[in-house]
């Protein structure tokens, strides 16, 4: 109850009374736009026309049965995720960066946790949403939840997903302190996509690491911005508004997982390609020529 009410309580300071950064994204958007974005903004908080009490008692049973009985290995298979981080970083010596940052995660395991959890990218509760969003989880009952609950936690599943937000975290922290100290032909393109630059980066090191100051507060979000992007999470942000409608959740349970995978891996790198090659034809470089300086590392 508490935690809801402060949820509540923050999205109304942050959405009502005055000029939001919310309402400022929405005058932006056309009329069909605008109704679009509100039926994906309901999808994210959970809105939908209540369940019979029976189908949502069928729809939960069938849901737990289908987590049991393909997920039982989940955790093994989602080793791969902590690749994710890695490609984030678009660059082959993020491969090297990574193998350093998973040894540093487990020899400091407190010192990394406390860094993930101070710029808000993990949370003590159960890390069932990252298979469930929260807002599906919801439209379980009381016990097939609380079943669902107990696999996520005792097939360790929660202290993997842990880990890598975790990982992705101080890889976030290599990642902009590499771009502001040692900077590349694309690290200007890079640190202003996390809405930073060199100068700020360089202000937050000098200044403790700490998050209280305003270029602390700037280094957190776009911290925030790289992990977020790096977690394959099927929530209603990563699906069409209508697959996060609980009348489908059976259907969309397991299917949100390849569809997530495409929009934040796939997407990513297909995005970053087009980056490079308006940025090689800007310049007045060829395709191939564009590849072959892609291969070489940087």
């Amino acid at each position: 109850y508490m935690k809801r009410t402060v949820k509540r309580v923050e999205w109304n300071r942050a959405t009502k009374g005055g000029e939001t950064t919310l309402a400022q994204e929405m005058a932006q958007l056309s009329p069909d736009e605008r109704e679009d974005a509100y039926r994906s903004l309901g999808a994210l908080l959970g809105f939908y026309v209540p369940m019979d009490p029976r189908f949502r008692q069928v729809s939960s049973a069938a849901q737990n049965l289908q987590i049991w009985t393909t997920l039982s290995l989940a955790t093994l298979s989602s080793i791969p995720e902590l690749a994710t981080a890695i490609i984030n970083t678009r660059e082959f010596n993020g491969i090297l960066a990574g193998f350093m940052q998973i040894a540093n995660t487990i020899t400091n395991p407190r010192e990394r946790y406390e860094f993930a959890r101070a710029i808000g990218v993990i949370a003590n509760d159960s890390m069932a949403n990252a298979f469930m969003s929260e807002a599906d989880l919801q439209y379980m009952d009381k016990d097939n939840r609380a079943v669902a609950d107990f696999f996520f936690k005792y097939t360790g599943l929660e202290i993997f997903t842990r880990f890598t937000r975790v990982f992705a975290a101080g890889m976030a922290e290599h990642f902009i302190e590499s771009h502001a100290f040692n900077p590349r032909q694309r690290s200007e393109r890079y640190l202003s996509e996390l809405g930073l630059n060199a100068d700020i980066v360089r202000r937050w090191v000098a200044e403790g690491k700490g998050f209280d100051t305003e270029a602390g507060q700037l280094v957190m979000q776009g911290l925030q911005k790289f992990v977020e992007s790096t977690m394959l999470r099927p929530n209603a942000a990563e699906r069409p508004a209508w697959a996060s409608d609980p009348r489908y959740a059976i259907l969309w349970q397991l299917k949100s997982f390849p569809y997530s995978y495409g929009q934040v891996v796939i997407g990513g790198v297909i995005r970053e390609m087009k980056a490079r090659q308006a940025e090689g034809r800007a310049a007045g470089k060829s395709s191939t020529e564009i590849m072959a300086q892609d291969m070489l590392p940087h």
